[in-house]
């Protein structure tokens, strides 16, 4: 299991529901269980707005006559995503 996407996870869950989770023994296994899904989830929505970003950055830049650059694509991707 990837680390980083359970310190996402937990970072977005309350902390009532962490602490009930923290009293059962089983509670490792459901949050990896949990995390995977949440994971899929994620990957599986943003494929398709990332991709689009990707091609509306290359219609618009190739209209001005520019080339995108990687942080054109980062830029669009954040801007799209609500990221500052």
């Amino acid at each position: 299991m990837n680390q980083r996407l359970i310190e996402l996870y937990r970072s977005c869950r309350s902390k009532e529901a962490l602490a009930s989770q923290d009293q059962y023994k089983s509670a490792n296994v459901l949050m990896g269980t949990e995390v995977e899904k949440f994971a899929e989830l994620i990957v599986a929505d943003m494929h398709k707005k990332v991709i689009a970003s990707i091609l509306i950055t290359d219609v618009v830049m190739e209209e001005q006559g520019q080339v995108p650059t990687s942080e054109d694509y980062i830029r669009a991707i954040n801007k799209d995503f609500g990221v500052e």
